[in-house]
């Protein structure tokens, strides 16, 4: 018999920003392996075992796969990658069964860890009835709580034990910065690892998408199937913040790049790559040809959220770097998308900019200096003279 191999016949797939993974890939292997593993467009396909999807199935423009579904009494490994093959992320040891007293279609049984260690299933198909007694399957899009490191799920069917391989989702109520926990209905927090074992380091949980988790009863803490970002890049050396450089381009010369006039209301943004984990003590912003009043600095992760900003402080010097501290150094998480925020409090001083790029730069409109930085709309194109020519240090 079949059932689809996610739970549902043709799921969605995000990005790590929440957006639908258009034109993705979705790898289909025997479990733990990158054995090529058959997968089928419809129940009646894969319980004949004919009209074999391609692999990879290729996801439409809205993240879709059209059709996913798999073999009972089989075992399956599905890694997800993007158009370019990078890889969002991988779950294994999913098992198919329906051969148990249930005969109702589409059932979904995932084996526990114990038993995908040994290789060995159950056979039992998974009821709603059957939840409590084998560990919770719950996909769901409910808002979740507690901190943005000890975060809390409470699903609609209450978890009352913890259960080899129960697997729940939830929206986090806010991006995880370092190592985190997660309670699900009011039992005992858990430490939430990456795939692999690791401890989160910061950034792996989005409040724009859903994050999925699955409890192993044997190392007692869950692990994040689905994490919103790498968790970066460590142990293969290391990048000199200072080298990091809005658009990647650092000025040649002291008159690179366009002399601009800012407005007092306004914060200009400019994208700017981090490659792999770093310690970030403030911006270097190249003034322009004045120097007057004061500016702020931020820097903000690819959704927008603010991670990091600096007091209010005065401008020195013309046609140079000037190093303005945040108040607190930033750990980032690399390699990911970041922006760098400028914010400055009069209308005489001039701060040099981008003149053209193939980067995203913007401005975010109707600020209030002495209030700070908010939350804000990344830009999705370049424009011309506003993302600010800059580098961390």
């Amino acid at each position: 018999m079949a059932a689809p191999i996610l739970g549902t016949p043709c799921p969605q797939f995000l990005d790590s920003n929440g957006n639908p993974l258009a034109s993705g890939l979705v790898y289909v292997y025997a479990p733990t392996t990158t054995t090529a593993r058959a997968s089928y467009p419809t129940y009646d396909d894969a319980n004949a075992a004919t009209n074999a999807n391609a692999n990879p199935v290729v996801l439409d423009s809205n993240g879709y796969a059209n059709g996913l579904w798999g073999v009972d009494n089989t075992g399956y490994k599905i890694s997800v990658t993007n158009s370019a093959g990078t890889v969002q992320w991988t779950a294994d040891n999913i098992y198919l069964n329906r051969t148990g007293t249930s005969s109702a279609t589409g059932m979904l049984e995932l084996a526990t860890n114990a038993e995908a260690r040994t290789a060995t299933s159950t056979s039992l198909a998974v009821t709603p009835q059957d939840l409590r007694a084998f560990g919770q399957v719950v996909f769901e899009s409910l808002a979740g709580g507690g901190t943005a490191n000890a975060q809390t799920a409470t699903p609609t069917i209450a978890w009352t034990a913890l259960t080899d391989g129960s697997i729940v989702s939830w929206v986090p109520t806010a991006a995880n910065t370092g190592a985190t926990t997660l309670a699900v209905s009011g039992l005992t927090a858990k430490d939430l690892k990456r795939p692999g074992g690791g401890a989160c380091v910061g950034g792996e949980l989005s409040t724009s998408s859903i994050a999925i988790a699955q409890y192993d009863a044997t190392l007692d803490n869950y692990t994040l199937l689905n994490p919103a970002s790498n968790g970066g890049i460590t142990g293969i050396g290391t990048v000199a913040p200072n080298l990091v450089h809005t658009g990647g381009i650092p000025p040649q010369v002291s008159t690179d790049g366009t002399d601009q006039t800012p407005v007092s209301t306004e914060v200009y943004i400019a994208q700017i790559f981090v490659p792999c984990n770093m310690s970030v003590t403030g911006i270097a912003v190249m003034n322009g040809s004045v120097a007057s009043g004061n500016y702020k600095v931020g820097l903000a992760d690819s959704t927008g959220a603010v991670v990091a900003t600096s007091a209010s402080t005065a401008m020195s010097g013309t046609d140079a770097y000037q190093r303005v501290p945040f108040t607190a150094a930033a750990t980032l998480v690399g390699p990911a998308t970041y922006y760098a925020l400028v914010f400055v409090d009069n209308n005489t001083a001039r701060i040099n900019t981008h003149t053209f790029g193939n980067f995203r730069t913007g401005t975010q409109t109707g600020q209030v200096y002495a209030t700070g930085f908010t939350t804000i709309t990344p830009p999705t194109t370049f424009t011309t003279a506003v993302g600010t020519i800059a580098s961390l240090y």
